[in-house]
């Protein structure tokens, strides 16, 4: 009988918490579905053109000399965990801003980026750095220069040799 009890209360209380907390915005950070992330992200390149993989690194990273294929990964691993088209993205679209309802799509797909990113690279990103990377440019950056920084460490490990212990 107690068990019953509680599990009635329970009910009693959360069920009006949970409308309360609906009816006022407590749960804004819900998932969206993908007819929803289609439309907001229209929303938020409404105007643009799209670019070719081509004009999008000569727009924003050729004049900065950052190689080619930083860029156009990185641009590719966010199609590729977001399953859409990302031709309209700009280098400075921010991800905490106007395009932050993209982590509502997908609750893991922060966490999957990271690791694309650093599969792809072969490198490491702090939690740090993940939470400072707020734009295609900054992870770009951020990329180019780990990348960089490999290649002036005279006992540089390629990124396809084996790791021991692990990712």
């Amino acid at each position: 009988m107690p068990l019953a009890f509680a599990i009635g209360m329970g009910l009693v209380i959360s069920i009006p918490l949970i409308q309360y907390g609906r009816k006022h915005d407590w749960f804004k950070n819900e998932l969206i579905t993908k007819r929803q992330f289609e439309a907001k992200l229209d929303e938020a390149f409404h105007g643009r053109a799209p670019l070719s993989d081509e004009q999008f690194y000569e727009a924003y990273f050729a004049k900065q000399g950052i190689p080619k294929e930083i860029p156009l990964s990185v641009k590719r691993i966010f199609e590729e965990h977001f399953g859409t088209d990302f031709s309209r993205l700009s280098d400075d679209d921010d991800f905490s801003k106007e395009l932050s309802f993209i982590w509502n799509y997908d609750s893991m797909v922060d966490v999957e980026i990271v690791i694309a990113i650093e599969d792809e690279f072969g490198i490491k990103v702090t939690d740090a750095e993940a939470t400072e990377m707020k734009t295609i440019k900054a992870i770009v950056e951020t990329i180019w220069k780990k990348k960089s920084q490999q290649s002036d460490t005279p006992n540089h490990r390629s990124p396809s040799a084996p790791v021991v212990g692990g990712r």
